[in-house]
């Protein structure tokens, strides 16, 4: 065959090949900047770990932040399989994960789970101070 007999072939490919697989995508929330501090009892910054808010009115979304040395965050949201900046507004449940530690560790600590929730606005972005009990 020459290469012009081919060209229908190869477009047909390209156009199966090129269309997204699956369902079609959820329509994406709005989302608003959060970035914060984690503290410890004593107001010092909580080193290392996870931050979960988990929306009071909507937990379909999964806004999640690493904590950093410094106890700082950002947070992001799962949508359609990938993490995107922010979290929806409203009052959301705070989860604190903590780090495991060594990887010979036996005992697995447990995630603290705060009993005051916390706001994020719907405003460009929002700064968040989470103090652990």
């Amino acid at each position: 065959m020459t290469s012009t007999r081919l060209m229908p072939y190869l477009i047909a490919l390209c156009a199966m090949g090129c269309g997204a697989e699956g369902p079609p995508a959820t329509p994406a929330p709005t989302l608003y900047a959060v970035t914060g501090k984690v503290l410890n009892s004593e107001g010092e910054p909580y080193p290392g770990g996870m931050i979960q808010l988990i929306s009071v009115e909507n937990a379909e979304w999964t806004t999640m932040g690493q904590i950093k040395e410094d106890g700082s965050f950002t947070l992001q949201t799962m949508h359609d399989g990938r993490m995107v900046d922010g979290a929806i507004a409203g009052e959301h449940s705070v989860t604190i994960i903590p780090l495991m530690g060594d990887q010979t560790q036996t005992d697995v600590p447990e995630p603290i789970v705060l009993k005051e929730s916390v706001s994020v606005d719907a405003t460009e972005s929002n700064s968040l101070e989470v103090r652990l009990p």
